[in-house]
């Protein structure tokens, strides 16, 4: 959202983080990257262990 208000009042997004020596990237970069992350964990190798196991996969018989 932080990005997309900067867009349209300014016409561009605000980088708040420059290391110089790292790429410019802002919070909004740092979240999404975190969240993929996360959900990639525990697609990975977590859903054995979540109730109901992984969405759409078909239930064992017997």
């Amino acid at each position: 959202m932080g990005n997309l208000i900067d867009r349209v009042t300014t016409g561009y997004v605000v980088d708040s983080l420059d290391f110089r020596i790292w790429p410019v990237f802002n919070s909004a970069d740092v979240a999404i990257v975190t969240g993929v992350g996360c959900l990639m964990y525990i697609m990975l190798f977590l859903s054995e262990t979540l109730p109901g196991g992984s969405p759409g996969r078909l239930e064992k018989e017997g």
